[in-house]
């Protein structure tokens, strides 16, 4: 009876690694009951200090951008600004912005410690 057990829980365990949900990892206890645990898995920490390139900022939010891929919308000072890229370093967002310039000719790198605009002098310190 113990071996039954013992390969009914190995098969669920590998039934549920199969599964492209969340994992989940089946413990029995005392041979009478189970008890499923999630397995969270870890997000990596965004960094507190990045570089993007700000492309446009309007009083009202509108469509103008939504042709570009990952373009990060953020409303600071009632202003919409739209900003792409996201860079550990300055030289990383500059090079963005010499591409971005053919198009976008205000576009300018703008630094963001923990979620606010912060300036390049102060970033760079």
């Amino acid at each position: 009876m113990r071996n039954v057990l013992l390969l009914l829980s190995f098969t669920l365990v590998l039934i549920s690694c199969g599964d492209k949900g969340a994992k989940k990892e089946i413990i029995p206890e005392n041979n009478t009951e189970e008890i499923t645990i999630p397995v969270v898995e870890k997000e990596e920490p965004k960094p507190a200090l990045v570089f993007t390139v700000q492309i446009g900022a309007f009083k009202k939010e509108g469509t103008r951008f939504s042709s570009l891929e990952n373009v990060q919308i953020f409303s600071e000072n009632n202003m919409y600004k739209y900003r792409v890229g996201s860079f550990d370093t300055y030289q990383e967002a500059r090079s963005l912005r010499k591409t971005m310039l053919r198009k976008f000719s205000d576009a300018f790198v703008q630094a963001v410690k923990n979620n606010q605009a912060i300036s390049i002098q102060e970033a760079l310190k």
